[in-house]
């Protein structure tokens, strides 16, 4: 019996030991997987590549870092001048190395042919977000019937010349209406001792914006020249409102934007317009609050500035461009879901908000549950020119993918080396050579 009870009590010991085993072996087991993968996301790090002035500082110093710290997933940005961006983002995405997130320009007309997106970006059709984004912001982003992009921008800022109403008002100016008027105001602040316009022709892009922003004062003089346009039916250059554009943007600049226009940067207009050194510059209309945010110890204060519309060709429409800076995901990420995760945070209404609340270009963003800040000065804005029209870039194929070659072409126009003629048919002919790489069935 002794023996009997003695082997039963070793029997009972060993499965007891072997379930014991088998218990803490599958706990140890989940313990582990538990462990990699909170290590495996603190280890991932997503890299967010973008021109100048498109990531702005309440996110990236502290709307990133808060998503790292309630995430664990660390963000890197690449911020690489404006000038040289859209060549290497063409190099990234032709030879298939790149990182995960990338900005680049919405729009029905530029998504495809520049981006490639169904082989280069992710399909984010699915995201939550889509079902609270606006209209205008999916169309933007839209190919194909899918969404691949997150356009976290202000669509509804426009570009228009934000001027000193302090120094207008001191030297007795009236805003002007036509561009003869224009010339006036610029030759009255230049007597009294002020250089009348920024402009800055370094960073590549900004002095294309007298250009592309007035393709809606050429629709209204034209009535479905977009389309005319798109379908291969007219030039640029056989449009003579647009030899006299170019004519009068380069008197501005010859004349009335200092003897350093051509080496200026955008970067420096805000603290030059703060000190009263410029009275004017184009630039969104949200660039009042953005000086007095940037430079609060300044000359002059928000409530020191005002805007109207380009007055290029008489101008008197307010231009509007439904698309801008979005964050795209590159296919051959490997932190795919990782960076989907950030979009997604991006877009929370009440991440989304504090994107409002503290960047002042950012008054509104094409999503529902936010609510708008737009200043007195910008509701009167509004409420003065009450006519919109698109902007070439939105409107016009094969245009806002030569921007940075449309800014070296009117570089060219401004230093001597060719005619305002001569630009326009060097964007034609640029026009033609992407039509036909595209196989658009119109050339």
């Amino acid at each position: 019996m002794k023996n009997t009870s003695f082997i039963m009590l070793m029997i009972l010991l060993c499965v007891s030991v072997v379930i014991t085993f088998s218990i803490s072996g599958c706990k140890t087991k989940d313990a582990a997987e538990v462990e990699m993968n909170e290590k495996s996301k603190e280890d991932v790090t997503i890299t967010i590549m973008a021109p100048q002035d498109q990531i702005k500082p309440v996110e990236q110093n502290v709307i990133s870092k808060q998503f790292e710290e309630e995430t664990g997933i660390k963000v890197i940005f690449n911020i690489i001048p404006a000038d040289q961006y859209n060549n290497l983002l063409s190099t990234m995405l032709n030879s298939g190395q790149g990182v995960d997130i990338f900005l680049g320009q919405s729009g029905v007309l530029n998504i495809g042919p520049r981006y490639n997106p169904e082989k280069n970006c992710v399909d984010l059709s699915d995201e939550e977000w889509v079902s609270i984004a606006e209209p205008i912001a999916l169309e933007a982003t839209t190919f194909n019937g899918k969404v691949y992009g997150l356009l976290l921008w202000n669509v509804s800022q426009v570009w228009a010349v934000v001027y000193n109403k302090t120094i207008f008002n001191e030297l007795d100016l009236e805003i002007p209406a036509t561009y003869a008027e224009f010339t006036e105001v610029c030759e009255a602040i230049q007597t009294a001792g002020i250089t009348p316009m920024y402009e800055c022709v370094s960073d590549g892009w900004h002095h294309v914006l007298g250009f592309c922003e007035l393709g809606m004062r050429i629709d209204q003089l034209y009535p479905g020249i977009y389309e005319k346009l798109n379908k291969n039916e007219i030039k640029l250059a056989e449009i003579p409102e647009l030899v006299t554009l170019l004519e009068q943007m380069n008197e501005v600049a010859q004349k009335y934007s200092g003897k350093n226009y051509l080496a200026n940067e955008f970067v420096n207009g805000l603290a030059e317009l703060s000190e009263g050194n410029y009275a004017m510059m184009i630039n969104r209309i949200a660039m009042a609050q953005e000086i007095e945010t940037a430079f609060p110890d300044g000359k002059y204060k928000a409530d020191d500035f005002g805007a109207f519309v380009i007055p290029y060709l008489d101008n008197q429409v307010v231009n509007i461009a439904p698309q801008g800076p979005t964050r795209f995901i590159f296919a051959i990420s490997e932190n795919i879901e990782a960076a989907k995760e950030y979009l997604a945070y991006c877009a929370k209404p009440e991440i989304l908000q504090q994107f409002i609340d503290n960047e002042p270009a950012f008054t509104a963003l094409p999503f529902e549950g936010v609510t708008c800040s737009r200043t007195e000065q910008q509701k009167a804005f509004f409420q003065t020119y009450t006519e919109s029209g698109i902007v070439m870039q939105s409107g016009v194929s094969y245009i806002d993918q030569q921007w940075m070659d449309i800014g070296k072409e009117l570089t060219a126009m401004y230093t001597g080396q060719k005619t305002p003629l001569e630009v326009l048919e060097c964007i034609d002919k640029s026009r033609g050579d992407q039509a036909v790489a595209a196989g658009d069935p119109n050339w």
